[in-house]
Parts: structure tokens; sequence; C-alpha cells
């Protein structure tokens, strides 16, 4: 697990400490956060949420074979966000906020009014971090202009035939293609953001293209991050651990998972219980990344506001669980997460 132990290090270090955004009123709200994750676990907080992730759209262009958005499986009625929904999330709670994540179940831009949103986050003092398979024709002035901090490129492969087995509909010179045309639009503008992470996702036919990812890497400028796939999207917190249904997908190098398909470590909490939180396009709110299904939601931030969901009866009641480790409430997502020994990935 050395890389995904390195990246969640990497992550916590970029995205609370070295945050050129931080400031006293987040500072005294990301320890009352700590405090209650790691020490207290309180069913009802008196803090905000320190990072966001926010859906701008669970419509792909992609059709991943591992995602439920690839598969045409959809939890909840397709949508966009519309960006007064998501001024008034900003609003309520942006000024605790380090980071905003606008992405996961879809592709984001995809909705015409990412960069919109993205500059408000900006105008606000919060680190923006988008998530994209590029696949497509891009304005780079638009995304630079934006003031995105990261742009995160999901490319799983060095060649388009590895690239393509799994993004299946995307162009691996598509891609590359984009890299290029941001890194040009950038360096004419005279600006270092968006800083350009490509994504490499390991699966067993690409884990032999990592040393041809890297130097490729290094020619465009950009910073590698290697990963192992996360099997089963969307439901994974009710899969036993034993039951690997994508064994065939999983590198033996790099890999989330031991021979009889357990987890190779347990994280003893959750953080988005009290770290984090995920809303969906449509401001319903769910639990955890793990969590497709509208049934699963936890309430609802553009109808009744985020803090009302944030400490309401779900909220409060699946903290509950969690903290004393209750299997008995059969039916409640939660439920399932303690039975499988609490694997919400950093």
């Amino acid at each position: 697990m050395f890389y995904l132990l390195k990246e969640f290090f990497i992550s916590f270090v970029e995205i609370f400490i070295f945050n050129k955004y931080s400031n006293l009123t987040k500072l005294k709200n990301l320890i009352k956060a700590l405090i209650a994750h790691f020490i207290t676990k309180p069913e009802r907080v008196n803090y905000y949420p320190t990072r966001i992730y926010v859906d701008p759209t669970n419509i792909c262009n992609l059709k991943c074979p591992l995602c439920p958005t690839g598969r045409k499986e959809f939890g909840r009625k397709p949508g966009y966000m519309k960006f007064d929904d998501f001024k008034k999330l900003i609003d309520e709670i942006g000024k605790y906020l380090f980071q905003v994540d606008f992405y996961f179940w879809g592709e984001p831009l995809l909705n015409k009014e990412i960069f919109k949103m993205v500059n408000y986050a900006h105008q606000n003092k919060i680190r923006t971090r988008i998530s994209t398979n590029f696949n497509f024709d891009i304005e780079p002035e638009k995304i630079v202009e934006s003031g995105l901090d990261e742009l995160i490129v999901s490319l799983d492969g060095a060649s388009d035939k590895t690239y393509s087995k799994y993004r299946v509909g995307g162009s691996f010179e598509k891609v590359i293609s984009n890299i290029r045309k941001l890194q040009e639009c950038k360096g004419k503008m005279g600006r270092a953001n968006p800083r350009i992470t490509w994504q490499f996702l390991v699966f067993a036919h690409n884990e032999h293209e990592i040393d041809k990812a890297k130097k490729m890497a290094k020619e465009l400028g950009v910073r590698l991050r290697i990963l192992p796939i996360r099997a089963g999207l969307g439901y994974d917190i009710i899969l036993d651990h034993k039951e690997n249904r994508f064994k065939s997908w999983s590198s033996k190098k790099i890999s989330r998972y031991k021979e009889n398909g357990e987890r190779k470590f347990k994280i003893k909490s959750c953080l988005f219980l009290w770290f984090q939180s995920f809303v969906n396009w449509d401001g319903s709110i769910s639990p955890c990344c793990a969590a497709f299904y509208q049934k699963d939601d936890f309430g609802n931030a553009f109808q009744n506001g985020f803090m009302s969901v944030w400490n309401g009866e779900k909220y409060r009641f699946a903290r509950y669980i969690v903290k004393n480790k209750i299997k008995d409430y059969k039916g409640f997502i939660c439920t399932n997460c303690v039975e499988r020994g609490y694997f919400v990935d950093p």
C-alpha cells in the first residue's frame, strides 16, 4: 500500500499545511475536525467540513467497465449542477473549506458552468481541483483563467492499446494533445496553475507501462500519480472481503487487496462522517465516496441547507454506528462498512 499511503500523505500536506488560502478561521475549524475524527467522534459536531467533493454532473462520455456510470447504471437521475446552487453552498460553508474537489460519478468538464463554479470558489479563497478524462476539445484559456489549482488527468496507460482497454471510447492521443495544449497555454499566459497531475490507475494490463509513463510525464512536465485500482466503484461497501469480482483487472504489483480479496489495511474511522462531505449535482449529500445510490443519501443541501444535513438525523446516526461498531441495523449503508472493517480509503 506504499503508493496509496504516499499519495494520502502528499495530499494532506498540500491541502491542509501548504495551502496558500489557509487562514485562522479554517485552521480553528480543522483542529476541531481532527479532534472529532481521531479522538472524540461525537454524533453532533460543532464545526464545518474541511473539504468537500462536488459532483458537477453524473454524466460521462466514456464507458469504463468498473464504473457504474460507465456501465449506464444510474443510481439517481442524471443531470448537471447549476451555478446558483453551487454559489449557495459556498456562501454557507466556503469560509471554512480548504479545498473543493469537482468530480466523482461523471465527467465534470461536461458541465458548461464548471469554470464559473471553479472561479467562484477561487474568489472565496478555496483550493480547487478537477479530475477529468480530458477526451474532448478544450478551451485551455478558460481552464487557466478560472483560477483552477490542479487538474487531474485520468490516463491509465502509456499507449493507446493499454489506455483504451479500460477507458472505453477514449483516445490516448487526444488526451496527450490536450495536455500539451494546456501546458503551452500556461506558458503563453505566464501562469503556473493549474498544475497538471497524470493519474495512472494500475491494472493487470498496464502495469508494464509504468516506467514508460514516468518518462512521458517528465517530458510533458506533469506530475505522475500512480494508484492501485479500486474495484467495485459504487458498491464497495456491499461486497464481502472474499468476493473479488474484478480480480482479472487487478495488478499483482500494485493492489489494494490481498490474494484472498481482503483489503491490505483497514482504516479505523471515517473521513466522510467527521472530516469531509460529498455533494451530488442535485444537492443530495451521500455518506461517502462509495455510495452511488440515491436511497442512501443523508439529505439535500440545496433544499435544506448544508448544515441542517451535516448535523441531521442520518449523519448523527451514522456517526453513532461507526463509533460504536454496531452491525445490527441492516439496510443502513454505514452498517455494511462496519461489517467490512472500515475501508473508506484515503
